[in-house]
């Protein structure tokens, strides 16, 4: 089986608490083992057939790994890169040195996951919002989208290279927020901000260390602030008729401990093990730490898996069938 994409989660560490990631009792202690993949397991993955890299954070921010830039740094230069970050880890210099490494590369783009300004915190605790935005700030200079020219429509000019986008859950704490937050990524010269609604009514997070407790209450986003970059500068949507759109795309996960998954849910096993049991059915030789990139993609789990899919597929929101 070819691969066109790969989501990678090069580490479990995360600066931030939010109450409604699976890494975490609801933004308290840490539920799963704590490691950062190996440089050396990562450059075992096959990119012949790779267009997209995505740096999704299901468990960990990739900017804690220590060895993030080297990481970055082994992947070819024409496959794009997208990642996903709360902004709060590093400092500017480093930022600076990720912008300047990013725009080695044909496109490739950071979200920053900023859920508000004076609000952020109530979420994603433990990020200093003042502090990422600095990082966001240093980020963007080093990669030259600071003074975007915005086309008639008000889509800024995508150029080759790095690129920022805000990306913001809309609850009602922030709610209020949204119109000023889109100027400042104007002004700050973000590629792009978007709108997105909570995957949950209410998130509860816990009383922890110095954190107060919170339920982040659900809202609709007024899309009249949102804009986007163009669709037509990242690669198309593949299908090949499957009903699972993981599989129709042509993508698999990789998890910090080396696993290669055919989804970002089944690394879930690690926290909901009962939902995943079904998983134990199969020889899972899916280390990478442990076994070659080809061996694993064209081994029994993936080559198997949708051809009787799991119980549990059929009711996953990726299942069209």
């Amino acid at each position: 089986m070819e691969i066109a994409e790969i989501q990678v989660d090069i580490t479990s560490y995360c600066n931030s608490h939010c109450g409604g990631c699976i890494r975490n009792d609801r933004g308290g202690e840490a539920a799963v083992e704590l490691t950062h993949l190996p440089l050396e397991t990562f450059k075992k993955i096959n990119f012949d057939t790779i267009t997209k890299f995505f740096f999704n954070g299901a468990y960990g921010d990739f900017t804690m790994h220590p060895e993030a830039i080297d990481i970055i740094d082994s992947i070819p230069r024409h496959i794009i890169c997208d990642f996903n970050t709360n902004g709060g880890a590093r400092n500017v210099e480093w930022w600076t040195s990720l912008g300047n490494k990013l725009n080695e590369f044909d496109l490739a783009r950071v979200t920053f996951s900023f859920d508000g300004i004076d609000t952020n915190h109530l979420y994603r605790r433990g990020v200093d919002m003042q502090r990422a935005l600095a990082h966001a700030a240093a980020f963007i200079k080093a990669t030259g989208m600071a003074e975007p020219k915005f086309r008639p429509g008000g889509y800024p000019e995508v150029k080759s290279g790095g690129m920022a986008r805000w990306k913001m859950v809309v609850f009602e704490h922030n709610l209020h927020e949204v119109e000023r937050a889109s100027q400042l990524a104007k002004d700050m010269g973000f590629a792009a901000f978007e709108l997105e609604e909570s995957y949950a009514e209410k998130i509860r997070h816990k009383l922890y260390k110095n954190f107060d407790s919170h339920t982040a209450i659900r809202a609709v986003p007024p899309r009249e602030h949102e804009w986007k970059i163009v669709r037509s500068n990242w690669p198309g949507d593949m299908n090949d008729g499957h009903p699972c759109s993981w599989r129709n795309q042509r993508k698999v996960q990789l998890d910090s401990w080396g696993n290669l998954w055919q989804c970002c849910f089944m690394p879930g096993i690690k926290t909901h093990p009962y939902y995943y049991r079904e998983l134990m059915l199969f020889n899972l030789d899916i280390n990478l730490n442990e076994h070659s990139f080809d061996d694993i993609i064209n081994g029994e789990f993936m080559t198997q898996l949708f051809d009787e899919p799991l119980e549990l597929c059929k009711t996953c929101k990726e299942w069209t069938a």
